[in-house]
């Protein structure tokens, strides 16, 4: 990966266990791979602004615990209890002492990340993504 390349540490956060250690393998060195819940991941978000720490986050905003609602789905089951409702978490980082950047659409991407990884100090992107498309690991990602 062209940042842990470039001398940057990637955290990485996910439900499925066996999906997070096969990143850390594909990404190598520099990575840590946990799976937090959204409130203490949010405010971890204030320890980085308190200690000024100059980490950047991505939140990819589907409107829902996507994920379990796939992991619902495959189980047989209807969606229940999954949906997040209108949160601006771009607004959230802000409130933090953070800097909130916010990417609505696929065109907006690339300056978007380009304009994150250039905000010192904390960041966030709040990058809103199809509800309808399951989530994917960073093997899955093509160009």
């Amino acid at each position: 990966m062209r940042f842990v390349e470039e001398g940057a540490y990637v955290f990485i956060a996910g439900r499925r266990q066996a999906e997070l250690d096969r990143a850390v393998t594909q990404i190598g060195s520099n990575v840590t791979a946990s799976r937090p819940t959204s409130p203490s991941s949010m405010a971890e978000l204030t320890t980085a602004v308190q200690n000024r720490l100059p980490i950047k986050v991505v939140v990819l905003d589907n409107h829902s615990l996507a994920q379990v609602v796939f992991e619902q789905k495959e189980a047989g089951y209807g969606a229940f209890g999954t949906e997040l409702g209108a949160i601006d978490f771009a607004a959230f980082a802000r409130a933090c002492g953070a800097s909130g950047l916010t990417c609505r659409t696929r065109s907006e991407l690339s300056g978007a990340i380009t304009s994150l990884l250039h905000t010192p100090g904390p960041a966030l992107l709040h990058a809103f993504v199809d509800p309808g498309k399951p989530t994917l690991m960073p093997d899955d990602v093509r160009g």
